[in-house]
């Protein structure tokens, strides 16, 4: 039930962004169209760094409950239990979990450039192969999407990692103030 609650979250979050980029839109276009000709330059500006700063948040806002299921799975927490454990875990390990998105994110832009690239090559195709064409199209999607969710499994397994040492770094204990010595009254 957790999981779920923390999934219709992600999914309540990705509506709200897919709006919000309509939004950008609109008010790229009112920026675009201010003069008497439209330009498009500014539109593309404005709404690219509007898309950026919506994309930033959803990234961040998403991660929490992505990394709340662990806890959620684990060890039976409520939605919000698994929240604030994540926002622990993560001022914790801010390093790692950066160095991990990022490398992440990295290896998912290069593999949607592969499989772009391969689709045009392929759609140049479209005039010479027709059913082989849409064959081999729908082959890339379906190797796109499994390395895609290997991916996935595998971020989440790196979590899981960090989450499990985590537990098992032990928690240094604060020092208590040594007692003053008592000192003999003359």
């Amino acid at each position: 039930w957790t999981v779920l609650q923390l999934n219709a979250w992600r999914a309540v979050l990705n509506v709200a962004c897919l709006i919000a980029y309509v939004g950008a839109a609109i008010v790229a276009g009112y920026a675009a169209n201010r003069g008497i000709e439209p330009h498009p330059g500014i539109f593309l500006t404005v709404f690219l760094a509007l898309a950026l700063l919506i994309t930033a948040a959803r990234s961040r806002a998403n991660w929490f409950p992505f990394v709340g299921t662990i806890y959620a799975v684990r060890d039976g927490d409520t939605p919000q239990q698994a929240l604030r454990r994540a926002a622990a875990l993560f001022s914790r390990h801010s390093g790692q979990f950066v160095a991990l998105g990022s490398g992440f994110g990295v290896l998912h832009i290069a593999l949607g450039a592969v499989v772009t690239l391969m689709s045009f090559a392929i759609v140049g195709l479209v005039g010479r192969a027709g059913t082989a064409t849409v064959a081999a199209l729908l082959v890339i999607s379906l190797l796109y999407f499994a390395a895609m969710d290997f991916l996935f499994i595998a971020r989440l397994a790196a979590y899981v990692s960090i989450a499990d040492e985590d537990i098992s770094t032990p928690v240094a204990a604060v020092p208590q103030a040594p007692l003053p010595a008592e000192v003999p009254m003359p």
